[in-house]
């Protein structure tokens, strides 16, 4: 596994090329904000998620008469990336298909990241390029965990806007069609590990386009802007020092899903040749 590094004055940043993951974000006095990654108690960091979010019904999905396994989450966390460009405050990785790939996604397709370092800020864009002959059926999130050290109990979410939001049932890997728990209503959320004794809190639709992560009375924050991503997952193992904030362009299976990916509900259709991209922005 190798990494890349971007800096200024302001951050320090560590990506791997293992699935394109941010290993670290670090300010010149020592304060990093992305989860260590300890394996006794999640082992991920900043997991990119393509080219599903969440899980399937069965696992399993129908395209043009046949059937196709995909794991939860998909599989580009497991690639390994090559370097496009490297310099100190920008970075491209890339990774495309492949013969082990097509077994459970059967497109050709180009999949870049792009890292860019402006003072504290650090944009992260998802590109796919459909380079096949045909439509390609996808969805792409961001899974970043973020160091909470005192506990999420220690920490609230600020809402870029009002909101009166519900989470959406899991049951397992899918979602309810039916069931919605109120969580909040206004723009601050306190933080609880109850919420994740579960899975995770699932705001299908929602009005803010940013939240912040912020330490009660002041401390370490981490904003976090997500243009063009409908969807936000918190989520964390029960009562462990970090919470990822996922944006996502798709959604999990619900319980009625059919199993045709072309029915599948928030899924992207490009068309051959077209590229569609997003970014996020910590």
């Amino acid at each position: 596994m190798a990494t890349y590094q971007l800096h200024n004055t302001a951050l320090s940043v560590e990506v791997s090329d293992l699935g394109a993951a941010i290993h670290s974000v670090r300010t010149p006095g020592g304060t990093e904000f992305i989860w260590e990654g300890d394996p006794a108690v999640w082992a991920g960091r900043a997991p990119i998620l393509f080219p599903i979010c969440g899980g399937l019904k069965n696992d399993t999905y129908l395209l043009g008469g046949k059937e196709y396994h995909q794991q939860k989450h998909g599989f580009i966390r497991f690639e390994t990336f090559v370097p496009v460009l490297s310099e100190p405050e920008r970075l491209v990785l890339e990774a495309r298909d492949n013969a082990e790939t097509r077994k459970t996604f059967p497109f050709s397709f180009v999949f870049r990241v792009t890292f860019l370092l402006q003072a504290n800020r650090l944009a992260v864009t998802y590109e796919v390029e459909n380079t096949d002959n045909q439509t390609m059926y996808f969805s792409f999130g961001a899974h970043e965990g973020y160091a909470t050290p005192e506990g999420v109990s220690a920490y609230e979410i600020h809402f870029e806007k009002e909101e009166k939001l519900s989470t959406v049932v899991l049951h397992g890997n899918l979602l309810s069609d039916t069931e919605r728990v109120p969580v909040m209503e206004g723009k601050l959320l306190p933080l609880n590990p109850s919420y994740f004794t579960v899975d995770a809190l699932v705001f299908e639709t929602l009005s803010s386009r940013a939240v912040t992560l912020a330490r009660r009375g002041g401390g370490r924050q981490v904003r976090v802007e997500f243009p063009g991503f409908d969807h936000l997952l918190l989520w964390q193992k029960y009562d462990a020092k970090y919470l990822c904030i996922e944006p996502w362009c798709g959604m999990p299976d619900f319980e009625s899903a059919d199993g045709h990916i072309e029915h599948k509900r928030y899924i992207t259709a490009l068309p051959a040749g077209e590229t569609y991209a997003r970014t996020h922005t910590l």
